[in-house]
């Protein structure tokens, strides 16, 4: 199904006149269905402050995203109305204009444009994480551990970066993204061996 923002932002904000004024955020449960938001230029003409019976104005609207985003989350989605952040939990997706960001963890930064990604622990013993980001733009594609991303400068650092390059595979601990084809990496290497936790040859750059 898909909504749009503006109501559920409504909705929000009248619920914040009936919790604790300690309730920071509001968290929409999504149980087994996945709902997409369109986030057109979310809380762009004020910025909305929750008192005990009003809602006012009191600063200059900051620039946020230039086109809609579109996102979704199999378990949750949490709003943060003071910070302006979103968090996603589980499963989810996140699309700008030729952007996709996928991960079992996102939290959107309206404010900055930007994201942060990782996967979580899905087992304590030996640190196996699941629904680590992958990240799509274009024809380029790559995995990581964790990274962020700033989607108005195409900028972003990445951990643990896996991406296909002719038959074999680029990898680095850590990978500054200038743009879609300038990186800057430490520890990088290339291989064409699948095993990118421990590959069992490669050439270091």
């Amino acid at each position: 199904k898909i909504y749009k923002i503006m109501p559920i932002l409504l909705i929000a904000v009248m619920v914040t006149f009936f919790v604790p004024k300690s309730q920071a955020s509001i968290r929409i449960a999504i149980d087994t269905t996945t709902v997409v938001y369109d986030t057109a230029r979310l809380i762009s003409d004020t910025t909305i402050v929750a008192s005990d019976t009003t809602v006012t104005d009191t600063a200059a609207p900051k620039p946020l995203f230039t086109d809609i985003v579109r996102f979704k989350a199999e378990d949750s989605i949490q709003i943060n109305m003071p910070r302006r952040e979103i968090y996603l939990h589980k499963n989810s997706q996140v699309n700008y204009i030729t952007t996709e960001l996928k991960a079992d963890y996102i939290s959107l930064n309206m404010d900055e444009s930007s994201a942060y990604a990782e996967g979580v622990l899905a087992d304590s013993a030996t640190g196996e994480l699941s629904g680590k980001p992958h990240f799509k733009d274009g024809n380029q594609e790559f995995d990581s551990k964790s990274l962020k991303y700033n989607f108005r400068s195409g900028k972003g650092i990445v951990n643990n970066i896996v991406m296909t390059e002719g038959d074999g595979f680029i990898q680095g601990d850590i990978t500054k993204r200038m743009n879609d084809s300038i990186y800057f990496m430490k520890h990088g290497l290339y291989t064409t061996c699948d095993e990118h936790d421990h590959p069992h040859f490669y050439i270091g750059m």
